[in-house]
């Protein structure tokens, strides 16, 4: 069954219900950062799955390796999202190149080789052939254990359905996460349901509830503005995600 992870500042996220608030988390790197206490208190905890985002969608680019590595030490995450390109294949090829031999060395002294931690690879694309070459690059990285399919993707193919498949097919072993709501959130309810996928994350949910409205598969959301910065906690939060949770359980 796919998970639903919660994007939103860590002093909302611990507000919610337990059950609500779950244990399948995706963390933005800059602001882990700016703000270390609350965010160690919340998912500094064994028995999670915390992804560390590069916040490339949120900053137009992946943030420094410093500030990955820093915000990794806060939370103790259980998986690090390796530096992408948004829609450039190329480009997030040349990137994880660069990056990973580098990433590999220090995150395992600083996570221990024995434990159980890992890469996303998020290949990158402007067509499924493009999606497919940027994922074959992958397949000889060590310590990579999760595909990452970006929403970007539902907009240049219109749906994220191939790349589920091409990802099971390349490397069935990696588990599979849908970055992000896309604008079209049938398709994103669709893609949770099929096998394999590990879950998905987004703010949308949340910032419905912001706005005073429920969850819905028709909801054109606006863009986020400052909504992160001076976001307040409301009950209807877990309302909206408790109904999305429920569009993708299987019956």
């Amino acid at each position: 069954m796919a998970k639903f992870a919660p994007v939103a500042p860590a002093y909302i996220v611990e507000r919610l219900p337990v059950a609500t608030m779950g244990s399948y988390h995706l963390l933005l790197a800059h602001d882990v950062v700016k703000q270390p206490d609350v965010y160690s208190r919340v998912y500094n905890h064994f028995g999670m799955t915390t992804i560390m985002d590069n916040s490339v969608v949120e900053l137009g680019e992946a943030v420094n390796p410093d500030i990955i590595k820093e915000a990794v030490h806060i939370t103790g995450v259980s998986t690090i999202v390796l530096p992408d390109v948004l829609r450039n294949c190329d480009k997030t090829i040349d990137s994880i190149f660069e990056a990973h031999p580098i990433w590999l060395k220090f995150f395992e002294r600083q996570l221990g080789i024995g434990r159980e931690w890992g890469f996303m690879y998020v290949p990158q694309g402007l067509s499924i052939e493009e999606f497919v070459r940027c994922a074959e690059a992958s397949l000889e990285l060590d310590r990579v254990n999760f595909w990452g399919i970006p929403r970007n993707l539902v907009r240049e193919i219109g749906t994220r359905e191939r790349a589920i498949y091409v990802c099971r097919a390349l490397a069935p072993e990696r588990r599979i996460h849908l970055l992000g709501f896309s604008d079209d959130i049938i398709d994103d309810v669709y893609c949770c349901r099929i096998r394999g996928v590990e879950g998905i994350d987004s703010a949308v949910p949340l910032r419905l509830a912001s706005l005073g409205l429920p969850m819905s598969m028709f909801v054109k959301t606006p863009p986020r503005g400052d909504w992160w910065d001076h976001a307040q906690y409301l009950p209807s939060m877990a309302a909206n995600i408790e109904t999305f949770r429920r569009w993708i359980r299987p019956q």
